[in-house]
């Protein structure tokens, strides 16, 4: 009779049949031992002889026994040491140990284990060996083990990209990030298929995940308006492509889809190397890549909905992927369409949330369209074609109360219905089209080279604004418009350099982009009659206005020897602004002109490598930027009425920063710290007054500590977290008094953990949470008008393989805690219908199939 044998799905073993088979597990601990020995009859097998024989490809070993009955074996790795136990058996002879098998297998042990079990463990020069049982007579068994040599583990590609995570953006080529003497977070793919079950918000994503980035905003507003990178604005790059428009609408992250992304690289600190904008960093957003495979199909949807107010607060979701790559292997392609409803959202006291600003994702429609396709002429040139496309535009019939600014006190905002319909114009909301074309050559005369060119245009479209008897004194919302079009021209040389390894990156870059924002103004008389948004008018609020930028940069990077390697470059930027002449809102002439900026910038930096594990980094980069013209040219101060005219506020930024970390990755930990401390002769601030943003020029300073850390405890338990601390000081009066910076730049203490549990091989939860300290310095000191108070929220992720796909659940603010973000409390102090809190829990379910 045949033995009986049972599948424990808790633990992912199995207990082996009459056929053996190996188990995957890094440890085998003794009372799971004993759950095995259970399922199994009590007959003890003697082990009489083992005998070892080389083969071609490895070992082949025999195992012979007193019994008719099969070997029950559990196969393991473990470290370098692959282990096979032999559950309810015993040696015949005194054990076994031999050494110096081949080149890839050191040695061999044999030897009795209490509760009639027999180790056999295998150690591998490099890996632990693999192992195949091969059929054999009932007496005797026989394992071919099969090494893995250091050509393998050289050679295989799924290996390398497992072991050896490679960064792109910090220094415009392919970079190990244990060679990068800045601060990198990398966000890969499943992270961001894991966020995604609680949220589409990129803004979130990047709050939850990346230290020195400010904490996420409301759902009210599709703003990042004081969201920023160490109190700087950060450079937003999507494939390499500048995204960040110089308008500063702060609306780039609501453009992009995270179904879209493959991964996202963020260089944390001021840098220059991709040009301006990027004095608090760079976030380069890589579009997905299409499957290897001659066809692959992923189809995804989902459902949710907020548990504090079920009622009108329904999202559904639905998005098919294909992609594939010729079996000649000369063309891939990519095409992902995908469909997105929200509806209301509510707080924590189950109260409807306000859109405050116009065209954010509440009571919002989105549609999103990414295609490429690459031609491959042979193994070194690739043209690769990119065509990205986002709508999303908001029908609401709730605006923020302005009645709650009569009433004592800090209010929270509120929703007021009123019946809004649109006459002659379009719903709020954001449309950007991205395209571009990238030739690669990866050995062109010894260099990497690439050359793209590309194209952009966006509209984001706010919502309207009652200001009647206020600064504008009429209801009018603004229409920005813009486009960029630009190439990129880079090679990357390899050199050898007083017999250490390096490369050279060089090339240029060019882009040229126009902005503008008339105000769309509405008939008062059917606002007030039936909430009805008749445009009847329009009028310049921001002028259109051409920026050209062009680069000229060059990086080097130098291996001096294993452990120690240098880094460092040069930019030249040279841009220019063109402004015909124009009226402002209020009224005021303003003559036209061209402005003119250019600046030499450069950064060096070095790594050394302690240990193997264990390396220190320090750099010294410059970043150069202009403000945003857009918030000059559309309130000028009364003195300004030429675009000819030297003023501070229109004069370039540039900044110095100083930076030292330490990093380290382990088996198990990864953690890294690092302290930063940069300033610049004139800052880019704002200060509001009636609401609108003006913009203050100072000298200013700012610093700040990082620190990350994740740890794997063993196959199903991780756990880790981030904290970033920022402040900064800036000298408005230019006569060497310091006041803190306003909470509209530096953000309080953020704190970021998880836990994630892989409950069983098909099941993976985690608990993931946020704490947001108070900051109350600048308020103290009369430069904020409020304090900001701290907050923790929580949220809950869990992925279960059903069937041929992944059952995807989300909980955000899992307990319920009623919060308004620090963007929220911020603004609440110069207008409380900005005030809005965040949602309160919130439920999602999603089904993600691949085949």
């Amino acid at each position: 009779m045949k033995k009986q044998f049972y599948f424990l799905s808790l633990t992912g073993l199995m207990i082996l049949g009459a056929n053996p088979m190996i188990v995957r597990a890094e440890t085998i601990d003794s009372d799971l031992r004993s759950n095995l020995l259970l399922a199994q009859e009590t007959k003890i097998i003697t082990i009489n002889n083992i005998f070892f024989e080389p083969t071609e490809t490895g070992l082949q070993i025999l195992v012979e026994n007193d019994s008719s009955e099969p070997l029950q074996p559990l196969i393991f790795p473990n470290e370098n040491n692959l282990v096979i136990e032999f559950l309810e058996t015993q040696l015949g002879f005194e054990g076994l140990q031999q050494e110096n098998i081949s080149e890839e297998i050191t040695a061999i042990t044999v030897e009795p284990l209490e509760g009639n079990v027999v180790r056999m463990t295998i150690k591998g020069k490099n890996q632990a060996p693999s192992a195949q049982i091969i059929p054999a007579d009932d007496n005797s068994f026989i394992l071919s083990v099969t090494p893995v040599s250091d050509s393998d583990i050289a050679t295989n590609p799924e290996e390398e990209e497992e072991t050896i995570e490679l960064v792109v953006t910090a220094n415009r080529s392919e970079e190990e990030v244990e060679n990068i003497p800045r601060s990198v977070t990398i966000i890969n793919r499943p992270q961001i298929e894991e966020q995604t079950n609680i949220t589409n918000d990129l803004r979130t994503i990047l709050g939850n995940l990346v230290p020195g980035f400010g904490p996420p905003p409301s759902e009210s507003t599709p703003r990042s308006i004081i969201q920023n990178l160490r109190g700087r604005s950060p450079l937003i790059l999507i494939d390499g492509v500048p995204l960040t428009s110089n308008y500063g609408l702060d609306r780039e992250l609501r453009t992009i889809d995270p179904d879209v992304i493959e991964r996202i690289e963020v260089v944390r600190g001021p840098t220059a190397i991709y040009g301006g904008q990027a004095t608090g960093g760079l976030i380069n957003i890589i579009t997905r890549f299409p499957s290897p495979e001659t066809l692959e199909t992923e189809l995804s949807a989902g459902l949710g909905l907020s548990l504090t107010h079920p009622g009108d607060s329904f999202y559904n979701r639905v998005g098919g992927l294909v992609s594939g790559t010729s079996k000649s292997g000369e063309v891939d392609y990519l095409l992902f369409v995908k469909r997105e409803d929200n509806g209301a959202f509510f707080d924590a006291e189950g109260d409807r949330i306000p859109e405050t600003s116009g065209g954010g994702v509440i009571d919002a429609t989105a549609y999103s369209i990414l295609a490429k396709s690459a031609f491959y002429f042979d193994e070194n040139q690739k043209l690769q074609l990119t065509f990205n496309f986002y709508d999303g535009r908001q029908d609401t019939n709730y605006i923020s109360d302005p009645a709650i600014r009569n009433i004592d006190g800090i209010q929270k905002a509120r929703a007021l219905r009123v019946n809004s319909d649109t006459k002659g114009t379009d719903l709020a909301g954001d449309q950007n089209i991205f395209v571009s074309a990238t030739y690669t050559h990866d050995d062109l005369m010894g260099s990497k080279a690439l050359a793209q060119v590309y194209y952009r245009d966006y509209t984001s479209i706010v919502g309207a604004g009652d200001f009647r008897g206020g600064f504008f004194d009429a209801i009018v919302r603004q229409r920005a418009t813009g486009d960029k079009w630009g190439t990129r021209l880079q090679i990357d040389t390899p050199l050898t350099f007083m017999g250490g390894e390096s490369n050279v990156v060089w090339g240029l870059d060019y882009v040229k982009e126009d902005n503008q924002a008339p105000f769309e103004v509405f008939d008062p008389v059917s606002f007030d009659n039936n909430g009805t948004l008749r445009k009847i008018d329009e009028r310049t609020f921001v002028p259109l206005h051409t920026l050209g930028q062009l680069g000229l940069f060059g990086q080097v990077r130098w291996d001096v020897n294993p452990n120690w390697l240098i880094s460092g470059g040069l930019r030249h930027e040279r841009i220019g602004l063109e402004v015909d002449d124009y009226t402002t809102f209020s009224g005021t002439a303003i003559k036209g002109g061209n402005l003119d900026f250019n600046a030499t910038v450069f950064n060096l930096g070095t790594v050394y490598k302690i240990t193997e594990q264990f390396n220190i980094f320090a750099s010294f980069a410059q970043g150069f930027s202009v403000p945003a013209f857009g918030g000059v040219l559309r309130t000028p101060p009364p003195d300004f009425t030429n675009i000819n005219q030297n003023l501070q506020l229109t004069e370039p930024i540039k900044v110095n920063n100083y930076e030292i970390g330490l990093r380290g990755q382990w088996n198990n930990i990864q953690a890294s710290i690092s302290g930063f401390y940069n300033t610049s002769d004139l800052g880019e601030d704002y200060a509001f007054n009636d609401g609108v943003s003006q913009l203050v020029r100072a000298p200013e300073r700012i610093y700040g500590i990082e620190a990350t850390l994740d740890t794997q405890l063993n196959d199903y338990w991780s756990l880790g977290g981030t904290f970033s601390w920022t402040e900064g000081e800036n000298d408005e009066d230019d006569n060497g008094s310091y006041l803190p910076i306003s909470t509209f730049r530096i953000q309080p203490i953020k704190l970021t953990g998880y836990i994630e549990h892989q409950t069983t091989p098909s099941w993976n939860n985690r608990l993931q949470f946020l704490y947001v300290a108070n900051r109350d310095r600048a308020f103290k000191d009369g430069v904020d008008a409020v304090p900001v108070t701290d907050y923790f929220t929580v949220d809950y992720i869990s992925n279960v393989k059903l069937g041929q796909g992944t059952l995807q659940i989300g909980i955000q603010n899992l307990f319920n805690n009623q919060y308004a973000p620090v963007q929220s409390q911020f603004l609440s102090g110069f207008n409380e219908i900005f005030n809005a809190a965040a949602s309160g829990i919130n439920l999602r379910v999603g089904y993600k199939i691949n085949f």
